[in-house]
């Protein structure tokens, strides 16, 4: 190849900065995709993760966030994998109730609001229009 073909090639776009968001951008699912892998039929990491108190933080990560959309997904891959085969995890994650409802501004956009029920169930109920 001769000089000149080498020099032929050139970048044409920018290669933007690294911020700290671009680093933190989908961290959160990458790590609880992480912890899900190691959990899959593995006792030891699935005991260790519920006696480190693991259960409550991947519990709530079990949301909606519009900056790492699949991170409810992974969560719940990671209940599924520490609660197969191990009554433990499902007794300790069985110990928690649901509490309140959050606000949710997508649902009175349409017209709706969450509210929970006495027997702890969540229910949609149209909102009050003021007249």
């Amino acid at each position: 190849a001769s000089a000149s073909a080498s020099s032929s090639y050139s970048v044409s776009a920018s290669v933007p900065a690294l911020t700290l968001d671009s680093y933190a951008y989908g961290l959160q699912t990458n790590l609880l995709k992480t912890i899900a892998n190691l959990c899959d039929g593995n006792r030891l990491a699935q005991d260790l993760v519920r006696e480190l108190g693991g259960i409550p933080l991947v519990l709530n990560h079990c949301r909606l966030d519009d900056d790492n959309p699949y991170m409810r997904e992974a969560a719940l891959f990671v209940i599924r994998n520490l609660t197969e085969n191990n009554l433990e995890c499902q007794r300790s994650i069985a110990q928690y109730e649901v509490q309140d409802v959050a606000a949710n501004p997508e649902l009175s956009d349409i017209g709706v609001r969450a509210t929970l029920r006495d027997d702890k169930h969540v229910r949609l109920e149209p909102l009050q229009r003021s007249s």
